[in-house]
């Protein structure tokens, strides 16, 4: 998952949208919890929790990622991929964090950036993990 995903419960809620991909996060988050999904996160999402300058926020989503089962680390090879995807117009951390992903063999890397899912599924060739809307994405896993 992106930033924006694990933040989606501090945006505001009287949007319909960003209420139900608030709720998709918190089921996924149960659902990891329970050892039912294994959340594969990275050095990359951590820097950018870092960044929320409201302190109050930035130490919920900390709280959030308690529940990680596996913390990817950058190293060369990443850093090379994500050079790759940003050639294709993915932006800086974005493509750090499909890359991350992809060399954590994730089997799909959610977000709430309309941009970003665009950009991927134009791109769906070229990436090796399968990016989705997290509401999508859980409204399918829960079928």
């Amino acid at each position: 998952m992106d930033a924006c995903c694990i933040n989606r419960p501090f945006d505001n809620q009287r949007d319909g949208r960003v209420r139900l991909e608030s709720e998709s996060f918190l089921i996924l988050l149960e659902e990891i919890e329970k050892g039912n999904l294994h959340w594969l996160s990275s050095v990359v999402l951590d820097f950018e929790i870092e960044q929320i300058p409201d302190r109050i926020k930035q130490k919920k989503t900390k709280n959030y990622l308690l529940s990680v089962n596996k913390k990817i680390s950058v190293n060369l090879e990443i850093k090379n991929r994500a050079v790759e995807l940003q050639s294709l117009g993915f932006k800086t951390f974005d493509a750090l964090h499909i890359s991350c992903a992809e060399y954590g063999k994730s089997d799909v890397f959610l977000t709430t950036d309309d941009k970003l899912l665009k950009l991927a599924i134009k791109s769906q060739e070229t990436l090796k993990v399968k990016v989705f809307n997290i509401t999508s994405w859980t409204q399918e896993y829960l079928k």
